[in-house]
């Protein structure tokens, strides 16, 4: 972010601080009695409430201004990681010598024979036989993705989301079977059937063990439908290459998004080659770590900074929210003077108490539950769960992954263009938020 930019948003964060400690001084001057001849009192007390709020005043401002300062540190060091790039290019070329020995090592345990067919000479039909001694080598989840997705890699095209390969993928593609839920459409003057071949997640997305699992299975697939030898060898060391590296721990979504723009330039390698063919499936480019890894370490270190502001959020809704004292009766005549004003209208400084806030995750009501962190599965009310935690810790909801905005659920989203869905956590509709949600 540039220079003017983060001054920008320190100007925004203070002048959003003077706001709210303006109407909390103006909330509590008004519990002081208007009187045309003010007591010393009186006076007195409006000298401490505006001596207090500057003070707090103060310390927010100073504070912003610490978290905004050690923000931009965090942003120069993330600048400063590109530098850095010539070290890992020297692992890099050991990766690559790395990568030609696994190689040789999956030439030789993928040499296994595909069914072979006859031909049935009194029907006429093709049969099938089977290889007798020959285990199934499909694991008990490998399921069988939508046709269109089959076609696809039959074809050699390899770009496809791996949404489709994962169980969730091809569960999904088993109900589009059942329910009939394809397009009719007329191809060469026959009937054909589309399927609907959009992801609901991208490879970036999946979790780790459903990525490396579709990975495998499409290596699977591409061996089975009968592709080249080369071609599916190209495939296991991709997989084997990125998978195996000392890094995945690390940038598992760099590596995946690796694996992704791999097979796409590969699919289109042949539009501009000479010769009209792709490139070498097995030759993996690893120049391309560098950037990658710089993307992603930004991607994580924004995530970051996304998860620490909505803590704070949090933290603040809780202090300001906590449960607070109201005067009584008692109070107001503990100095046995009863010509003064009504108690009615001496109240605290801040207003009446309020409950915490809802845990978005499992709805919860506690001031000391882990707002931050919690990643239950069930909500107490036994309402249906519709906001879950990712395994990279961010908030979305099961439907579409989108993140919701938990300034908009929890009180007010003060951003003209916020990236979040405003939408309500508890009952998924728009138009409000959780805290103001009718069903609750």
């Amino acid at each position: 972010m540039s220079s003017a930019g983060n001054d920008s948003v320190l100007e925004a964060r203070e002048r959003a601080i003077r706001d709210q400690v303006t109407a909390e001084r103006r909330l509590a001057l008004g519990a002081v009695p208007e009187e045309e001849d003010q007591s010393a009192f009186a006076f007195q007390m409006k000298v401490a409430i505006n001596s207090y709020w500057d003070k707090i005043q103060n310390e927010r401002l100073e504070q912003c201004r610490a978290e905004h300062a050690q923000q931009a540190d965090e942003d120069a060091r993330v600048r400063e990681a590109q530098q850095q790039a010539e070290r890992v290019r020297r692992e890099e070329e050991e990766r690559q010598f790395a990568a030609v020995q696994t190689a040789a090592k999956m030439k030789e345990l993928l040499g296994t024979t595909s069914p072979s067919t006859s031909i049935d000479k009194d029907k006429g039909k093709k049969v099938t036989e089977m290889a007798e001694g020959r285990m199934i080598s499909a694991s008990v989840n490998m399921s069988r993705p939508g046709e269109s997705i089959l076609k696809k890699i039959e074809q050699g095209e390899y770009s496809i989301p791996l949404w489709h390969l994962t169980r969730e993928g091809t569960d999904h593609a088993q109900r589009a079977r059942e329910r009939g839920k394809s397009k009719v459409a007329i191809k060469d003057g026959e009937f054909a059937m589309e399927e609907d071949t959009s992801a609901k997640l991208t490879g970036e997305e999946l979790s780790e063990a459903a990525w490396i699992g579709a990975s495998n299975a499409l290596i699977h697939w591409a061996q089975q439908l009968g592709r080249p030898k080369a071609e599916v060898e190209g495939l296991s060391i991709l997989h084997e290459t990125l998978t195996a590296h000392a890094l995945y721990p690390h940038f598992p979504r760099a590596f995946h998004t690796w694996h992704r723009v791999h097979r796409q330039t590969w699919c289109t390698s042949h539009l501009g080659s000479p010769d009209g063919k792709r490139d070498d499936l097995r030759l993996i480019r690893m120049d391309w770590w560098n950037e990658l890894r710089l993307n992603d370490e930004v991607r994580q270190w924004t995530e970051a900074a996304n998860k620490k502001v909505d803590e704070t959020i949090q933290a603040s809704l809780l202090q300001r929210m906590g449960p607070r004292k109201r005067s009584t009766p008692d109070d107001e005549t503990a100095g046995g003077s009863s010509s003064g004003p009504s108690s009615s209208h001496r109240t605290s400084f801040r207003a009446a108490g309020a409950s915490p806030p809802r845990c978005l995750i499992c709805g919860v009501r506690e001031p000391r539950h882990p707002f931050a962190t919690c990643n239950a599965t069930t909500r107490v009310d036994n309402r249906q769960q519709i906001i879950q935690r990712t395994s990279e810790g961010r908030i979305t909801f099961k439907d579409d992954n989108t993140e919701p905005c938990t300034s908009y659920n929890t009180g007010r989203c003060n951003f003209k263009v916020c990236k979040r869905v405003h939408r309500c956590t508890n009952c998924g509709t728009r138009g409000h938020g959780d805290a103001s949600c009718p069903q609750l």
